[in-house]
């Protein structure tokens, strides 16, 4: 089995090191360290597909680059979907805010989304056996946040956030009908759902609502996404 572990940190490298060695049998891994985002972008820049195929992944959200500049794991997760798409991936992160996790959740869906606060050293001996066992894990913050964005469902359709998006810029109906495409008469009935749903008699109450679920960068991340 190979291995690819993606972390700028010597201690946490040794710690999965150690997990490793706990739940696989003695000499069946092969490790690869990536210690930097380039290095990453090195082992797969090879487009005849010619790298080493891993067979798991454990990624660090949060990286440094060679300049000594933060960068996020999301790309390195994407590089590595698409050049290897039989790896298993799970990503590590400190990020507990909603739409940093669903963002990751909605672009990669790895096999494992672990928040670094959640884990100690058998939980994650255990989350890691359950991924090499063909399963997908969440920590227990991860999936509470994923769940609260699931209990506003109305939130998950594509038209519905994107005329929320443009209401919250001011847009009138007739001029969100013309930003997406359809009838100023099939706007408004988008909105009246959307209220119905949160039992609410007014667009502005809607927009306060959904504002006050903390949830607006998360609209305009899924909104360009679409």
């Amino acid at each position: 089995m190979n291995v690819l572990i993606i972390e700028d940190h010597s201690l946490i490298i040794q710690g999965y090191v150690n997990i490793l060695t706990d739940i696989a049998p003695v000499g069946s891994v092969a490790l690869q360290v990536a210690k930097s985002a380039e290095s990453i972008f090195y082992i797969y820049q090879d487009n005849d597909g010619n790298h080493m195929r891993n067979d798991l992944a454990i990624i660090d959200y949060h990286l440094i680059n060679n300049e000594g500049k933060n960068i996020n794991g999301l790309d390195i997760a994407l590089t590595i979907r698409r050049r290897d798409p039989a790896c298993k991936i799970v990503i590590i992160t400190a990020e507990y805010r909603l739409a940093i996790l669903f963002d990751i959740y909605k672009k990669v869906d790895p096999e494992g989304l672990l928040l670094k606060n959640d884990l100690d050293y058998d939980l994650l001996k255990s989350y890691l056996e359950k991924v090499f066992n063909g399963a997908k894990v969440r920590s227990l913050t991860v999936t509470n946040q994923l769940q609260s964005i699931w209990k506003y469902e109305f939130l998950i359709d594509d038209r519905n956030r994107e005329i929320l998006y443009y209401l919250s810029l001011g847009y009138k109906i007739k001029d969100i009908a013309d930003a997406v495409l359809i009838t100023s008469r099939s706007v408004q009935r988008h909105i009246s759902s959307m209220k119905a749903t949160l039992l609410l008699d007014d667009s502005k109450s809607l927009l306060e609502t959904v504002r006050n679920l903390g949830i607006f960068t998360l609209l305009f991340i899924l909104t360009i996404m679409a």
